[in-house]
């Protein structure tokens, strides 16, 4: 049995089910901290619940792409939109992470910047599979109006 990339029984359709179970276990371990937040004035349990939030803006738009890739037609306008939202929020939240950890937690820039490069690396890869992407979509619409 070959497995396809694109479509059902696909290895998106595998992947996103598996950032679906990650999505769904940060959010379990957020709701950990809950009772925390609601009886204790303690503000490092708040900068616990920050990384949390960063993997949840990360996990998040990368299951509505992979969902998007799931469908048998994947040059979508939502693939271009997901893909550049996705490549905006990996460069932000990183961005915020290394602010937040050298001015809260008095942190060397070097400490903490180390992931910035894979980030950034990924960000252009993104971008550009979202210009891709919607020349495709682009290519496919004009398909459409000929036949």
């Amino acid at each position: 049995m070959k497995l396809k990339m694109f479509g059902k029984r696909s290895l998106s359709t595998l992947l996103f089910y598996v950032v679906l179970l990650c999505l769904l276990f940060v959010v379990f371990i957020f709701f950990q901290f809950i009772p925390d937040l609601l009886f204790k004035d303690d503000i490092p349990v708040l900068l616990n619940i920050l990384p949390m939030l960063g993997y949840l803006g990360f996990l998040i738009p990368l299951g509505l792409l992979l969902n998007t890739f799931r469908k048998e037609k994947i040059f979508t306008s939502k693939a271009v939109k997901y893909l550049n939202i996705f490549a905006v929020l990996n460069l932000v939240i990183p961005a915020f992470n290394v602010l937040v950890s050298i001015l809260i937690y008095d942190f060397e820039f070097m400490e903490v910047a180390p992931g910035l490069p894979l980030h950034i690396m990924l960000v252009i890869f993104s971008l550009f599979l979202a210009s891709v992407f919607k020349q495709g979509f682009q290519i496919q619409q004009e398909n459409e109006l000929t036949i």
